[in-house]
């Protein structure tokens, strides 16, 4: 046998700080790492574990910059000890990213004292020097003997490695992650109309591949719609039936008037940002109890002020608590900054609680709840905003959302506002709009009792945060995944299931995981745009 080079005279240091158990949830994947796992790779990993167990720790670094500083800073196994008791943070993978996704419960770990740079030349560099060496055919063959019988994944693979076949060649490490990479993603190009207020988690950047699997399916059903994103960028415009839901009764009333009465939703809300104004239509808004009951009762009640006053306080507002009913209103200062979204922008852009009748092509209600914050004044304006609060308005450079200027004034209502408006009242006026729980909606009578259907499910997310998405359960997310996949072979519906890598237990044979990054926004400096993922359910389209 050939002797290795001799190795230069080096002083290898030791990087690894300690051995720690830690929850999942504290463990996040890093968001440039390049590797991307695919089915197989998972069944033969999967083979291991089931067979022998974990036998290799991950690789991780603590994630807040502070923390790091200190774990440098403490000496030898009694301070490492320390150090680790006193942290409660998270940490960022540096190597393990596909086990972590696999192996449910505690994860063993070896924490890492590396910096950033250092990080990415692991990241980097790590898995690819493994994948240089070359396999001895014979020692091979002699290693699988001994193992015994192995499934006929792991068979198949240990035969093309002494066979000398390559393994699969990943995408390179120095690349950062695009806005589309889903594997085995079918994309499709999508309308470019969107709501005129701003809203947290919309999924505008991944409808190119939710309607790549949908396809053009003829009833399609969106128990949690919000801002309508997914719906609004379908190909080809209106499908034969189209039901939405939210549990919000100011977004399902938005929608109704804009469907029955855009004109009238277009001069209440064309007003310049007014802190003062800002609060007192909040307190309002917050006291129209009889309206939310008319709401409930008639499904073809709206009221074409609130909806206005709403999108026009969601536009002036910062942050989240706009019409978030947790007490007393908060005095936030609206958005200053430049540019302008939603209602404000300068652009043209493109009682019983029981379910409205949806088996046929019928009607909804849903329910609110108001909250007092400073308005958005980042910029000069922007789209609608979110929950009430005495806040200052945004009144940064221009403004945005309906706040934003037009060139053009017709009859005291800025045109940009009614155009607007107007397009949405075009796509949006055969579209049903039900108000309430999200298991109202998927019944057979409004989803397979229509023909194909095609269901979004884009649940508060269980880590999302309470200020940002109200009074909904953080629990309901795992309730929504158990209902995908109890129907997720049913031939007559595509499921597309929206959530954080991590969230979630790995779905059944059969559904597809796509990557995908979403737009910057509240908090996306926790590497969170990174971590969005769609599962597929079996029947959805195939590249």
């Amino acid at each position: 046998m050939t002797a290795a080079p001799a190795a230069p005279s080096l002083v290898i240091r030791d990087r690894i700080r300690g051995l720690a158990r830690l929850p999942p949830a504290r463990v996040k994947p890093h968001p440039k790492n390049a590797r991307r796992h695919d089915d197989r790779q998972r069944t033969v990993l999967r083979a291991l574990l089931a067979d022998v167990g974990v036998v290799g720790a991950l690789l991780v670094v603590p994630a807040d910059a502070e923390a790091l500083a200190a774990l440098r800073e403490a000496e030898g196994e009694q301070g490492f000890a320390r150090w680790l008791k006193g942290y409660k943070g998270a940490f960022l993978l540096a190597d393990g990213h596909m086990r972590r996704e696999e192996i449910a419960g505690t994860l063993t770990c070896l924490v890492l004292d590396l910096v950033a740079r250092e990080m990415a030349e692991v990241l980097a560099l790590l898995d690819p020097i493994g994948a240089l060496a070359r396999t001895d055919a014979a020692l091979l063959d002699e290693l699988t003997k001994d193992a015994g019988p192995l499934g006929d994944e792991v068979t198949k693979l240990l035969s093309e490695l002494g066979a000398g076949a390559a393994p699969p060649v990943m995408p390179g490490a120095d690349v950062e992650p695009p806005v589309l990479e889903g594997d085995d993603a079918r994309l499709v190009d999508v309308h470019d109309l969107r709501a005129p207020f701003p809203w947290f988690g919309g999924k505008s950047r991944a409808a190119p591949i939710i309607w790549g699997a949908f396809g053009d399916v003829k009833n399609y059903v969106e128990p949690f719609g919000g801002s309508l994103a997914t719906l609004l960028a379908r190909p080809g415009g209106p499908g034969k039936v189209e039901t939405v839901n939210d549990l919000d009764a100011w977004v399902a009333n938005f929608w109704r008037a804009v469907a029955a009465d855009p004109e009238a939703v277009a001069a209440a809300c064309d007003w310049p940002v007014n802190e003062t104004d800002l609060h007192a239509r909040h307190k309002w808004l917050l006291g129209q109890t009889e309206w939310r009951r008319k709401m409930l009762d008639d499904p073809d009640h709206f009221d074409a002020k609130i909806a206005g006053w709403w999108v026009w306080g969601c536009c002036a507002w910062i942050g989240s608590g706009w019409c978030a009913d947790r007490g007393k209103p908060s005095e936030k200062l609206p958005r200053r900054d430049s540019g302008a979204s939603g209602v404000h922008s300068q652009r043209v852009m493109g009682p019983s609680e029981q379910i409205p009748h949806l088996s046929s092509r019928g009607m909804d209600a849903h329910s609110p709840a108001p909250s007092e914050q400073l308005p958005h004044l980042g910029n000069a304006g922007r789209g609608v905003h979110r929950v009430p609060t005495e806040q200052l308005p945004h009144l940064q450079a221009g403004s945005r959302g309906v706040h934003r200027a037009s060139l053009s004034i017709d009859d005291g209502v800025t045109e940009n506002i009614r155009a607007i408006l107007r397009e949405l009242r075009d796509r949006t006026r055969r579209v049903r709009v039900a108000c309430g729980p999200w298991e109202r909606v998927l019944s057979p009578a409004v989803t397979t009792g229509h023909g194909l259907t095609g269901v979004l499910l884009d649940p508060p997310y269980a880590e999302g945060t309470d200020s940002l998405y109200g009074n909904h359960d953080k629990s309901v997310s795992a309730q929504v995944r158990a209902w995908a996949i109890e129907h997720g072979n049913d031939p007559d519906m595509r499921i597309a299931f929206c959530g954080y890598d991590g969230e979630h237990e790995v779905f059944p044979a059969g559904w597809r995981c796509i990557h995908w990054k979403a737009q910057g926004g509240y908090g996306s400096g926790n590497g969170n745009p990174y971590r969005e993922r769609i599962w597929l359910s079996p029947n959805c389209l195939a590249p």
